[in-house]
Order: C-alpha cells, then sequence, then structure tokens
C-alpha cells in the first residue's frame, strides 16, 4: 500500500477536530478565508478546501517528511496518543506536534 493510501486512512479516522487542526497546521493549511465578513472577522474555508490543501502538500513533502507526518498521525489517532478526551499530558512529545 502506497504512502498517500495509508494517509488518507489516518486522516479518516480522525475523531477529534483537535488532530484535523493540528495536521493542517502542520502541513501549512489555512483554516480561514483571506477575506472577512462584515465585521472583521475571519472567516473559515469549506472542509474540502482544507482536505485539498493538506493533500496537496503532503503530496509535496519527500518521502521521509511523509513517513514522518504519517506516524505522527497514526500515533495520534491511536487510543494511547495525541488529544485523548482532552488530556494533552499522554505521549506530550507527539501531542505537542499535534
Amino acid at each position: 500500500m502506497e504512502l498517500n493510501d495509508k494517509f488518507m486512512i489516518e486522516i479518516s479516522k480522525i475523531k477529534q477536530p483537535e488532530i484535523f487542526v493540528g495536521l493542517a497546521s502542520l502541513t501549512g493549511a489555512r483554516l480561514v478565508k483571506e477575506e472577512k465578513d462584515s465585521e472583521g472577522k475571519s472567516l473559515p474555508r469549506d472542509f474540502d478546501e482544507i482536505f485539498e490543501d493538506i493533500m496537496k502538500k503532503y503530496n509535496e513533502l519527500s518521502r521521509k517528511k511523509k513517513k514522518e507526518l504519517l506516524k505522527i498521525l497514526n500515533k495520534a489517532n491511536s487510543d494511547k496518543g495525541g488529544v485523548i478526551d482532552g488530556d494533552s499530558t499522554k505521549n506530550s512529545e507527539e501531542g505537542r506536534a499535534i
């Protein structure tokens, strides 16, 4: 199975919005639109636009960086990693990355 396929599978396992936001941050995908509303507040981008950016930026990574990001995402999605039930103290090194 290719890294892109594994990455897509891991993305589909994301249950917590914090992990998706962290993934967007790690890949450099913007979460808000450049334009603002009439009150000057930032507008969120559509999920499909953010997802497309994440995949585009992932595909631009070297094979080594792809594996590292996949490992981080896999750990964040596991029962022992990332931010689980609001507890960010578990596996703090990976938790900080996500």
